[in-house]
């Protein structure tokens, strides 16, 4: 799903509802590998209409109590990024693409939906049909 929906209200600060999938982690600035998270299901709260099908975050203090199939409401910022690779090194080597994507930012006022959510489109329940 694109991040089209994400697109039309870039900017603005929305609540939303997320699935929170799993929990990973990524290379940190600095080399140290810092906390992350997978959301699913990304819809906008005032409408349940479709936002993303998925976005990473980066784990914080908002994100301490929740559990991965937790479903739970949040703010955050519409904002957009380049994605891609571009620069100096990437135009030499020939692989400079980059485009503009939409993500969310500053997560506040989380509250957890409901627990243990079945994930759309998981594994699990491919397997159960």
């Amino acid at each position: 799903m694109p991040r089209e929906n994400l697109k039309k209200v870039n900017g603005k600060r929305m609540r939303f509802v997320a699935t929170l999938e799993r929990f990973g982690t990524k290379r940190g600035w600095s080399g140290s590998p810092e906390q992350t998270l997978l959301l699913r299901d990304v819809v906008f709260a005032d409408d349940d209409q479709p936002a993303c099908s998925h976005l990473w975050f980066k784990a914080g203090v908002w994100s301490s109590s929740l559990k991965p199939r937790d479903r739970f409401e949040f703010c955050a910022r519409v904002d957009n990024y380049d994605k891609g690779y571009h620069g100096g090194r990437a135009e030499s080597l020939g692989v400079e693409t980059h485009q503009t994507d939409y993500h969310l930012e500053r997560p506040s006022q989380v509250f957890r939906i409901a627990e243990n959510v079945p994930i759309l489109g998981s594994p699990e329940d491919m397997a159960s049909d």
